[in-house]
C-alpha cells in the first residue's frame, strides 16, 4: 500500500500578484488588484461620470463596427487598423492620433503603430517636432496586431523575440520612457480582440499588464465563453457580469482616465494608489485561481492523485 503523499507547491509572491485580478479568460492580468476591479472602481469619480446612456450608444457603435469588420475574411493588421481598432479608440474618446511616429532620431527599429494625444492642443504642439520628439506630448503608445493574433508568441517563421507582440510593446515602453525622461509610460496592445494595457512604471512590466478579452464581453462569433468563465457570486446574471466588464473596458482604456478629478488626480493614479494599498494587506482569497488553462486541470489532477493515494 503507498502511504499519504505530500505535495507543496511554492509560488513567487510577484508571480502571485500578477494572477490575482485573473477573472476567467475576461478578464486578466496584475496592475489592478481584483477588488479594485470588482467593487473599489464603481467610487472612482470616471466610473461615476460615464453614463448608462453614453455607454449604450458607445455599445451601439462597436456592435456596428463590428458586423462590418465581419465581414472581412482573413483581416490582415492594415486592415484590422484601419477598420476596426483605430475606429474602436476613436468611439472611446481618442480622437486625436498621429501614425507610425519614429522613437529613433536615425533609425528606424521602434516604430508603434499610433501615438494617442489626450486633446487637440497636445496634438498641435506635437506636431511641429522631430517624430521622437512628440512622444513628450502623447498620452499612450500603441501596437496593433491583424484580429486575434496571439500576443506573446511569434508568428510561423520569426525565431526571435523581436517578432513577440508583448516583447515589441516592452521594447516600445523602454525607449518612450527614455524619450520623455518619464513623462509617457502607458501603452496599448491589442489585436482587435484583445486589449492589453501596459505601465512602464509597474513592478513587473511584463506580467503586471491587464488585459480584456472584448470579444468575449460582446459576446462575438467564435469568442464563446468558455469553462474558466463562471460569472463570480458578486453579479445577479450574466447580462450584469458582462455589462461590469464592459464599463470596465470603456473607463480603462477610454480618453477620460486621462482626466483628473477635483484632486487633481486621474483614474489610473486613483486605481494603482488604491491598489498598492489592497496588495499591502492580507487576503485570505488571495491563492484562488493562482493557476488556469491547463495548469488548473493539472492541479485538479494531482490533488485526486493525492487523495487516491492517501487512501
Amino acid at each position: 500500500m503507498i502511504g499519504p503523499m505530500l505535495l507543496i507547491v511554492v509560488i513567487p509572491e510577484r508571480r502571485r500578484a500578477a494572477n490575482w485580478a485573473r477573472i476567467g479568460t475576461f478578464l486578466n492580468g496584475g496592475l489592478f488588484t481584483r477588488d479594485f476591479l470588482l467593487e473599489g472602481i464603481r467610487d472612482a469619480p470616471a466610473w461615476k461620470r460615464l453614463d448608462d446612456a453614453v455607454l449604450a450608444n458607445v455599445r451601439d457603435r462597436l456592435n456596428a463596427l463590428f458586423v462590418n469588420f465581419g465581414k472581412l475574411r482573413n483581416a490582415t493588421e492594415a486592415e484590422t487598423e484601419k477598420e476596426l481598432i483605430w475606429p474602436l479608440l476613436e468611439a472611446f474618446g481618442w480622437t486625436e492620433m498621429l501614425i507610425r511616429q519614429n522613437l529613433s532620431a536615425k533609425r528606424r527599429d521602434d516604430v508603434p503603430d499610433a501615438l494617442l494625444f489626450p486633446n487637440a492642443e497636445t496634438k498641435q504642439k506635437a506636431m511641429p517636432l522631430s517624430a521622437w520628439q512628440r512622444f513628450q506630448h502623447g498620452a499612450y503608445v500603441v501596437e496593433a496586431k491583424r484580429w486575434a493574433r496571439p500576443l506573446d508568441r511569434a508568428d510561423a517563421g520569426q525565431r526571435d523575440e523581436e517578432g513577440v507582440p508583448s516583447t515589441q510593446m516592452l521594447r516600445y515602453l523602454r525607449r518612450v520612457d527614455d524619450v520623455t525622461n518619464g513623462g509617457l509610460r502607458w501603452g496599448i496592445l491589442t489585436s482587435g480582440r484583445h486589449w492589453r494595457l501596459y505601465f512602464r512604471g509597474a513592478l513587473s512590466i511584463g506580467e503586471d499588464f491587464l488585459e480584456i478579452d472584448l470579444g468575449k464581453v460582446l459576446g462575438l462569433p467564435g469568442c464563446e465563453r468558455d469553462l474558466l468563465d463562471k460569472r463570480l457570486d458578486v453579479f445577479a446574471e450574466d447580462d450584469a457580469w458582462r455589462s461590469h466588464i464592459f464599463k470596465l473596458f470603456a473607463v480603462v482604456f477610454g480618453r477620460d482616465a486621462f482626466l483628473s478629478d477635483h484632486r487633481g488626480e486621474t483614474f489610473h493614479q486613483l486605481a494603482q494608489t488604491v491598489g498598492s494599498k489592497s496588495r499591502s494587506r492580507p487576503r485570505r482569497f488571495r491563492t484562488r485561481k493562482l493557476l488556469s488553462g491547463t495548469s488548473t486541470h493539472c492541479a485538479r489532477f494531482k490533488r485526486k492523485s493525492i487523495r487516491r493515494a492517501g487512501s
